[in-house]
């Protein structure tokens, strides 16, 4: 089965960063108030009363993520990860020596070790960076032998994020400005305490060309479902154009004895090969079939705000 059928029926996304902020506006939009958010290369707009669940994004194969201070210090911060990782990489069977701690400037920390016992020739790198009341975390794996390179790429994004900026790769409070990267994604989530609605949103760096269609094999789920007691029934299955990209939109609703009724709506994009300013997007929500009807306004509201954020 094609991955966007699956993500059509498992809406849950794992995140590894949790951070709240971003560069926000609020605006009235009938009689919802918008909010605007920005994710990756992304600009959109929901409602206000949505709350971000969680959000990761990743540029030049490291995973990049802000995460508030909220009146702690930075080196309290950096210290407890310090311990944290030496605890799980003596308890692994490593030995402490093998870690190796260096400060790139002031408030500029990182840390790199083995991490991989199938993989010794892997080195694991985490780092830190104070940016105000901010602090801008980095992960990645890389070559052993090779950590000065690593290093020298760490200072690339650091130099390159800025606070504020409505252009660049998106982070959180603050993007990353420098050249586009060819394996970029982010992904975010929302959710709706009042009405239980969630909305879930990534985009990435088309690797090939797709076409897949989101209800382009609902047809052989429907079966299934229905063994399992469950009405798949679809609503809408058409093409679609939004922010100028060429995208297929399919709403379905589900019902069944054990649970709530609920809608889903999806809007994908393929997203040109290589090219960071026409990524694959793919956009998800679901929410009690009993609000439908209201939530097609934000839907189509969410749709229509969407835009690419330029370069610089």
């Amino acid at each position: 089965m094609r991955f966007f059928a699956q993500t059509l029926l498992v809406l849950t996304i794992a995140f590894s960063a949790f951070v709240e902020g971003n560069t926000q506006q609020v605006k009235n939009s009938g009689d919802n108030k918008m909010k605007s958010w920005s994710l990756g290369r992304i600009d959109f707009s929901i409602p206000q009363q949505y709350v971000l669940s969680g959000r990761t994004q990743n540029i030049y194969y490291v995973e990049v993520s802000e995460i508030s201070l909220e009146g702690r210090k930075p080196e309290d911060v950096w210290i407890s990860k310090v311990k944290d990782i030496k605890e799980k990489h003596i308890k692994a069977g490593y030995k402490e020596e093998t870690i190796q701690i260096k400060e790139m400037e002031p408030s500029f920390n990182v840390i790199f070790y083995q991490d991989n016992p199938t993989g010794p020739e892997l080195v694991k790198f985490e780092a830190q960076k104070t940016v105000g009341d901010n602090l801008l975390e980095m992960s990645f794996e890389g070559q052993a032998g090779k950590e000065s390179d690593m290093l020298r790429g760490l200072s690339v994004i650091t130099n390159a994020y800025h606070e504020g900026v409505s252009y660049g790769f998106n982070v959180g409070a603050g993007s990353i400005t420098s050249t586009p990267g060819l394996n970029e994604y982010a992904r975010a989530g929302f959710k709706d305490q009042e009405y239980d609605t969630k909305i879930n949103i990534s985009t990435r760096v088309a690797t090939k060309n797709l076409n897949d269609h989101p209800l382009d094999d609902v047809k052989y789920e429907i079966k299934g479902l229905a063994q399992d007691g469950i009405t798949l029934q679809v609503l809408k299955n058409e093409k679609r154009v939004v922010a100028g990209f060429k995208g297929y939109e399919g709403h379905i609703s589900l019902e069944s004895q054990n649970e709530e009724p609920e809608f889903r709506f999806t809007w994908f994009t393929p997203g040109v090969t290589a090219d960071s300013f026409k990524p694959e997007i793919l956009i998800k929500v679901h929410g009690p079939l009993k609000d439908i009807e209201a939530f097609k306004v934000v839907w189509e509201e969410l749709l229509k705000s969407l835009k690419i954020r330029s370069v610089n």
